[in-house]
């Protein structure tokens, strides 16, 4: 006997351990897992950029979701979509925001100590 089962019902995707992130460093590599709502594992997962800083690394592979926070000398921010397909139906998009701060620029100093180098004011 062979038995077969359809999902039914709306189900949307989950990204773990991330909700709107914030104070992220530039080009900080970052990993997420997914899941459906209800814990149900999608056949395929995509993701995007919706707004913001491009991602050229941002790839999903099985249910793991990767990319290299961007870097821009001033911060920026990124709007990541993700969307999932199951039963042959695609969820809807869920967004997240990763807020990266502005890169810092670093002096060594004549004692051998690095320090922040103080951004410049022009009056």
């Amino acid at each position: 006997r062979v038995a077969s089962a359809v999902a039914t019902g709306t189900y949307t995707p989950v990204v773990q351990a991330i909700d709107n992130m914030v104070n992220v460093e530039p080009l900080t590599p970052l990993t997420m897992p997914l899941t459906l709502a209800g814990g149900v594992p999608a056949d395929a997962w995509t993701a995007r950029v919706v707004t913001g800083a491009p991602v050229p690394d941002l790839t999903v592979t099985g249910a793991v979701l990767t990319f290299t926070a961007p870097a821009d000398a001033d911060g920026t921010q990124t709007t990541i979509g993700v969307t999932g397909t199951y039963g042959g139906g695609t969820t809807p998009e869920e967004t997240f925001t990763v807020n990266v701060l502005p890169q810092i620029e670093w002096l060594l100093g004549a004692d051998g100590t690095w320090r922040p180098l103080a951004p410049m004011v022009l009056l």
